[in-house]
């Protein structure tokens, strides 16, 4: 029963974790796009990879 409690309580804290970060991705996708539109579209594509890493 304690070994449950713990694993379900281990199990949300990942998926928390994981919210967290998909959050902060798509912030991140964001500011990229925004400033691909800046900077030239040819560029964007050969560095957009290396943000992502």
């Amino acid at each position: 029963m304690v070994a449950k409690a713990v694993m379900s309580d281990f199990l949300h804290f990942i998926l928390f974790i994981l919210f967290i970060f998909k959050l902060k991705y798509i912030l991140i996708i964001k500011n990229l796009f925004s400033v691909s539109v800046q900077k030239d579209s040819n560029l964007n594509i050969l560095y957009f990879p290396q943000h992502l890493l």
